[in-house]
């Protein structure tokens, strides 16, 4: 029973390991201009495909119509994409017309609903076949004939068996054409490269880097790379930049009122708007009341020298003594120089 147990373990393993894996046409990558969005649109058009009976794998009606309805989480399982890169990829998506995105309730709480838009789409798909023609004609100078292709040594009917084999049919190559040859046609297609991946995904780590730097410099506290993520993925579901937040965050936490949680508050300031910084503006003194004054002029004037007000006839009187004094003083000089001489 134990062998059995074993057996069957074995058994269950190997078919996971086979049939697990991502089923991506290098087409919808160059549509979508993405790695993780071309390999998100592929699913997509996966679950919008009928099954083997030609019935919908739906099962979620809204406005009359399908849509597909999953949690961010269930991406990894399907695909292998974070919930960041589900938020960026369909987001991507959506700005070039490629995909609808509604938020349905969805069980006990709301989930985000997504529907191909299927016009734009075999727009973009027909230009994509339109610019390998282009390309095949200009680079390649193929002529449209049966006769064998003199550069590669092939007949066109392996090209078509090329064809399949390149953007992703199943069909197994029955010409007798060697994995050698298969890159040449491969090299037709243009799209992500893994050293585009690699540098966009440098691109993300950079940010997480600046983000971590912020914040460690303005709240002197430690922030990981987790954290980090969690505030750029909201920054840019609501297209807002994470650093100003920050910032804005750290002048209301110090000037205004300090935060119980740094990171709420900062996601608060991306989900609802900036922290009101209110201005400290000097407070004009009202006049003191009548009774106060006076009391105030009276304490004060009992420590200061009172100022004498004269009246107009006591100045008037006052210069004509200072004049008359002046005349005398002058006479007296005028004896005092006569008797000199």
């Amino acid at each position: 029973m134990e062998k059995y147990y074993q057996a069957e373990l074995e058994v269950r393993a190997q078919a996971t390991y086979d049939n697990c894996f991502n089923h991506t046409l290098h087409a919808h990558i160059d549509i979508a201009g993405d790695l993780v969005a071309g390999t998100l649109l592929s699913r997509i058009l996966y679950w919008f495909a009928p099954n083997k009976e030609g019935r919908s794998k739906l099962r979620v009606i809204r406005d009359n119509k399908y849509w597909l309805a999953k949690e961010r989480s269930d991406w990894w399982n399907e695909i292998r994409i974070t919930d960041r890169q589900f938020d960026r990829a369909s987001k991507d998506l959506e700005k070039k017309g490629l995909i609808t995105r509604k938020i349905f309730k969805y069980g006990r709480s709301t989930a985000t609903h997504i529907r191909p838009n299927f016009q734009t789409l075999n727009d973009a798909i027909n230009d994509y076949k339109n610019s390998i023609k282009e390309k095949i004609q200009d680079k390649e100078e193929v002529k449209n004939t049966s006769e064998p292709v003199q550069s590669l040594g092939i007949t066109q009917s392996v090209i078509q068996e090329l064809h399949k084999v390149s953007f992703g049919n199943n069909t197994k190559c029955n010409s007798g054409v060697t994995q050698s040859v298969i890159p040449s046609i491969q090299g037709l297609q243009t799209g992500i490269t893994n050293r585009d991946y690699k540098q966009q995904q440098q691109k993300d780590e950079n940010r997480v880097v600046v983000v971590r730097e912020k914040y460690e410099s303005l709240f002197q506290k430690k922030l990981t790379n987790e954290q980090a993520e969690d505030l750029i993925t909201l920054s840019d579901k609501y297209e807002v930049d994470v650093l100003h937040k920050i910032e804005n965050t750290h002048e209301y936490h110090t000037k205004v009122e300090r935060c119980r949680s740094i990171m709420a508050s900062i996601k608060r300031a991306i989900t609802h708007g900036d922290w009101e910084i209110a201005r400290v503006e000097k407070k004009q003194s009202k006049p003191l009341p009548k009774a106060v004054r006076e009391q105030f002029d009276q304490k004060k004037g009992s420590t200061t020298q009172k100022v004498t007000k004269y009246t107009p006839e006591q100045i008037a009187h006052a210069k004509a003594e200072i004049e008359r004094k002046k005349a005398l003083l002058y006479a007296d000089s005028q004896h005092i120089e006569e008797e000199a001489l």
